[in-house]
């Protein structure tokens, strides 16, 4: 059998899925980039996921809908989540503070979060799991839909100096308790959506030269 020799970017998409590999996940939805800003005001905003096959699908409000899942205001420096998105904290006591998650930080049932609605105003500083003012960082939860519970991953820039904060994106396993959601490395966040289409209309292009010649 003769094989074809590997274009480069079919060659950058099938390293980055051998990179992605290690980390297991049963069926991951990913957000995709939002970059939502997270104001300076006492309401922030209140982030509600609406659908729990598609990370894509969420509202946002400053004011308070009565129903949502986590609430970071005051650029980030305070961040209020409900019992449907328990954040991993420090302890299971409420008000305990999120910790920046290190990489490949596996978020499952044996981790530590609140047992019902919390907040959390001591997660900014230096120190070991502390979110560093304008340096990015991975805030774990359970997020529950209906009666199952499932594990995912925030990427943050929290803030406490003023200037906006940012919600970048966010991903959880869509199998209910499912224990191998892993804070992707920076190395392995690979836009593989984007190659994968760059590839077919690369593929495609050189299909139509073809048939013209």
């Amino acid at each position: 059998m003769r094989f074809a020799a590997l274009s480069p970017l079919l060659y950058v998409v099938l390293t980055g899925l051998a990179l992605l590999a290690p980390h297991s996940h049963a069926a991951l939805t990913y957000s995709g980039v939002q970059n939502i800003t997270i104001p300076s005001d006492f309401d922030g905003i209140y982030v509600t996921f609406t659908d729990v096959n598609d990370a894509e699908s969420f509202t946002t409000s400053t004011t308070d809908t009565g129903s949502w899942h986590f609430n970071p205001y005051f650029v980030g420096a305070s961040v209020a989540t409900s019992d449907l998105l328990r954040p991993v904290t420090a302890s299971i006591t409420t008000n305990s503070n999120i910790v920046n998650l290190a990489y490949g930080t596996v978020i499952d049932a044996a981790s530590t979060t609140p047992t019902g609605n919390s907040g959390s105003t001591g997660h900014m500083g230096t120190g070991t799991g502390q979110f560093q003012n304008g340096v990015m960082g991975y805030m774990g939860f359970a997020i529950t839909f209906g009666t199952n519970v499932h594990y995912g991953y925030a990427r943050v820039t929290f803030r406490n100096d003023g200037t906006a904060g940012t919600i970048h994106d966010w991903a959880w396993d869509t199998t209910p308790s499912f224990a191998a959601t892993a804070v992707p490395e920076p190395a392995t966040v690979i836009p593989l959506s984007l190659a994968l289409s760059l590839f077919a209309a690369v593929h495609l292009r050189r299909r139509r030269a073809k048939r013209a010649s």
